[in-house]
């Protein structure tokens, strides 16, 4: 739904809003009280590099993942003396969302490929979904104990940002 802001209709700006910040909070709402009383827990939201720089064209996504790291920070602050930590990564992957056919013919890859040549990237790839699941398994971690209210960028260093 990206669009710039004065051809967004009001419907547009809701659903992707709804979608991703309310998304957050209600899943974020539902599991807090249950780690509270448990004395323990971790939650790992999920923000953007659009959410922390904003991109063209995209003002309700960028909205959205931009209340999520603020989502994220407060709930660290509340949630903390309970033994919850609450941190947000911000991963850039090769996800069926971002595969559309003109991608895949602008980095001239396959379907199944697990990484892409990309200037946006610093170490020039992007990589699969599964490269990022070695920051998340850390930070559901007991070793990760320290580490809350952080926004943690699992994104090839997105060059230009």
């Amino acid at each position: 739904r990206d669009r710039t802001i004065w051809n967004m209709t009001e419907e547009e700006w809701d659903s992707v809003v709804d979608i991703c910040l309310k998304g957050t909070f209600i899943c974020c709402h539902f599991a807090s009280p249950y780690m509270r009383k448990q004395g323990w827990g971790r939650i790992i939201n999920t923000t953007s590099a659009s959410g922390l720089n904003g991109f063209f064209g995209q003002s309700n996504y960028a909205a959205a993942k931009a209340g999520i790291v603020g989502l994220t920070k407060t709930l660290a602050k509340e949630l903390g003396k309970y033994g919850v930590r609450v941190n947000c990564i911000s991963p850039r992957a090769l996800t069926p969302l971002l595969l559309t056919p003109e991608v895949i013919k602008l980095l001239n890859i396959s379907e199944g490929d697990k990484e892409a040549d990309s200037p946006s990237t610093a170490i020039g790839k992007i990589k699969s979904p599964e490269a990022v699941s070695p920051a998340v398994v850390f930070l559901a971690s007991e070793e990760a104990d320290y580490i809350t209210g952080q926004v943690i960028g699992v994104d090839g260093g997105v060059a230009g940002l």
